[in-house]
C-alpha cells in the first residue's frame, strides 16, 4: 500500500494566521477601534489556541461592545473561513506529493466549517480524504480521528507520516497512533518532554522534502531555537 502523508489544516495547509489578521483589520477598521486594537486582538488570539468564545470574550469587554460572545461564534468562524487562503507553499507541495505516489490525507480539530475550508480552497482536489472532529466525534490526539482519515484516504497508517504544528494535537496524536511526525515550529520551540517529534521542519514545502529525500539533510530547526 501506498505511503500516507497526514496533514494539519489551519496554519499547516491553511493560512489561518493571515485570514485572522485580515478579519481584525478589517474589524478594527469597521468599528473604528483605537489605534493598538490590531496588535492586541492578533495577540489576543493566542495564534489559535485561544478558544474563539474566550477570544471574542476579551474583545468584547477590551473594547466594550456589549455583546454576548457566544453569539458572535458563528460570525467569527464564517468571516475567517471567507478570508482563509491556501499556505503558500501548499499547493506545490500536494501535487508533488501526489506525483510521487503518495496518498494524502486531512486531520483536523474543528467544526464542520472546517470541511467547507476544505472544498473552498480547492485542497478537496489535492487530498484524497479528511476527517473533521466536529464531524465525527472524536478529536485529535486521539488516534481514532487518524485512523478515520487513513480510511478515507484509502490508506493505512502503517506507512503514514502526521504534519501539523500543534505539538499537542499533532504531534501527540502522531505518538498515541504510532506513526512517524514532523511539527512545523512557525518560530516556536519545542516544549514538550514527554514526547517529540520524529523531525522538525520551518515549512509545509520543507516536510514534503524530508519525505521524499529521507537522507537529504535539512536543519531540524532555524538557528537559535
Amino acid at each position: 500500500m501506498a505511503a500516507l502523508a497526514l496533514f494539519d489544516l489551519d496554519n499547516t495547509l491553511l493560512d489561518r494566521a493571515g485570514a485572522v489578521r485580515a478579519w481584525i483589520e478589517d474589524f478594527a477598521r469597521e468599528r473604528e477601534l483605537p489605534l493598538g486594537a490590531v496588535p492586541w486582538m492578533v495577540e489576543a488570539d493566542g495564534d489559535g489556541f485561544v478558544s474563539r468564545r474566550d477570544f471574542l470574550d476579551l474583545v468584547g469587554k477590551r473594547f466594550d461592545l456589549g455583546w454576548d460572545p457566544d453569539a458572535e461564534v458563528a460570525g467569527l468562524r464564517s468571516a475567517v473561513a471567507a478570508r482563509i487562503r491556501p499556505a503558500a507553499d501548499a499547493v506545490e507541495s500536494l501535487e508533488l506529493l501526489r506525483r510521487e505516489g503518495w496518498r494524502i490525507g486531512i486531520v483536523t480539530n474543528g467544526s464542520p466549517v472546517q470541511e467547507d475550508k476544505i472544498r473552498q480552497t480547492g485542497l478537496d482536489r489535492l487530498v484524497d480524504g479528511w476527517a473533521v472532529s466536529g464531524i465525527e466525534n472524536v478529536r485529535k490526539p486521539d488516534p481514532g480521528l487518524f485512523a478515520i482519515a487513513a480510511r478515507r484516504a484509502g490508506a493505512s497508517l502503517a506507512d503514514a507520516w502526521m504534519i501539523g504544528d500543534s505539538a499537542a494535537a499533532d504531534i501527540g496524536g502522531a505518538v498515541a497512533a504510532e506513526i512517524d511526525s514532523i511539527w512545523l515550529h512557525r518560530q516556536r520551540v519545542w516544549e514538550l518532554g514527554a514526547f517529540r517529534p520524529t523531525r522538525i521542519a520551518f515549512s509545509v514545502s520543507d516536510a514534503v522534502t524530508m519525505l521524499l529525500e529521507p537522507d537529504l539533510h535539512l536543519p531540524d530547526a532555524v538557528p537559535g531555537l
